[in-house]
């Protein structure tokens, strides 16, 4: 009974130490400069299709943003008040 014991306890302890020498694998990190795709289906048909493109997608201090067309303002996606201005209001068409 005691051989079992020590047999038993030492399995335990070396698995234990396998267990707790293995690298921990973590879920990788979501790029922090990707615009979630749940967020672009949410914008109005024009943004959208803007988004979608390659090349007219930024990035600043206000988060991620759309220059529209050959404007030189950049309409962002978490500012929902500048969306506006993809339809001709605001400071990018004046």
């Amino acid at each position: 009974m005691r051989k079992l014991s020590t047999a038993l306890g030492g399995a335990v302890l070396s698995g234990a130490l396998v267990f707790g020498a293995a690298p921990a694998q973590a879920a990788p990190e979501p790029d922090a400069r990707q615009i979630p795709q749940d967020v672009i289906e949410r914008l109005p048909a024009p943004l959208r299709a803007a988004a979608e493109s390659p090349g007219s997608i930024g990035w600043d201090d206000k988060g991620p943003y759309i220059v529209w067309g050959n404007m030189a303002c950049r309409i962002h996606l978490f500012v929902p008040e500048e969306w506006g201005w993809a339809w001709g209001t605001g400071p990018c068409w004046f």
